[in-house]
């Protein structure tokens, strides 16, 4: 062979293997995207999302990236962006657990129920300590209606990573949606104590407690919430119900007054409120 065919050869060679160092994503981007899988896992979305931005931008292309970027997309009210992410991860082919987790949360924004159980399951295959796997087969199954089986799975999640307020949170709405309202304010005081500043915790533990009549404390969660949210509607006429059966009569009509500057045609709001002022 001659020199210059040696030489072009070479080239070649180094080429192609300058393609595959291209093709895994580097120290940096992995660190960057398990840093923002820990905010997510607390919560802390915003964070999370310039997390994953940065590893997306690090290694552009990372279908892994994407699926978990999508997620927090999606949490964050991002459906447009989320299911963008959504379809690239879908076309993963995953060869471990991160990226089989990362196919399962494409898969589930874009309601392939199966697919994303099925990839979720295969996530907590690979890796039993990776709490995305029964995390995601809890999230896939509450979407199905499987209460029981979520709250199972999460129940794992929970072992796995007592931190996880993402695990936390959704245990506490299937908990909810059983009737477990003592077991969901449980979980949503666990996530406090997680992220203290996850302010809808407080919305959905209000809740909970208004369930099982603890009206002071209701009151309570819910303030803390609305001193977060002020224009939130549905927490303020909560709350009015609330203070209404505390006997704060005058502070349920100023809840319901905010609730009417917020919906002025809600009917209801200027009924309670009159029976509010006449007591």
């Amino acid at each position: 062979m001659s020199a210059t065919r040696l030489r072009r050869a070479a080239a070649a060679v180094a080429l192609l293997a300058a393609q595959a160092r291209a093709a895994v994503p580097g120290v940096k981007a992995k660190q960057e995207l398990a840093a923002a899988i820990r905010s997510y896992q607390r919560l802390d979305l915003l964070r999370a999302l310039d997390g994953f931005d940065a590893a997306m931008k690090s290694f552009p292309g990372w279908k892994t990236g994407a699926g978990y970027r999508a997620e927090c997309r999606w949490a964050l009210g991002e459906q447009a962006g989320a299911r963008k992410d959504a379809q690239l991860a879908a076309t993963l082919q995953p060869n471990d657990a991160r990226s089989r987790a990362a196919r399962g949360k494409a898969r589930l924004i874009l309601r392939d129920y199966a697919g994303a159980l099925a990839d979720f399951r295969a996530a907590a295959q690979a890796d039993p300590n990776l709490v995305d796997g029964p995390l995601g087969e809890g999230s896939a199954l509450s979407a199905q209606g499987d209460l029981r089986g979520s709250l199972k799975a999460l129940d794992a999640a929970v072992a796995l990573d007592a931190g996880s307020a993402a695990a936390l949170l959704l245990r506490g709405s299937v908990k909810s949606r059983l009737g477990d309202f003592r077991g969901a304010a449980d979980d949503y005081a666990a996530l406090l104590s997680v992220n203290p500043k996850y302010a809808w915790a407080h919305y959905h533990r209000g809740k909970a407690l208004r369930d099982l009549k603890d009206f002071p404390g209701a009151d309570k969660e819910l303030t803390a919430f609305l001193d977060a949210v002020p224009d939130h509607e549905d927490a303020a006429y909560l709350r009015s119900n609330v203070r209404f059966l505390i006997g704060d009569y005058q502070g349920a009509a100023d809840d319901l007054t905010k609730v009417i500057s917020l919906d002025p045609r809600n009917g209801l709001a200027y009924s309670n409120r009159g029976l509010a002022r006449a007591k």
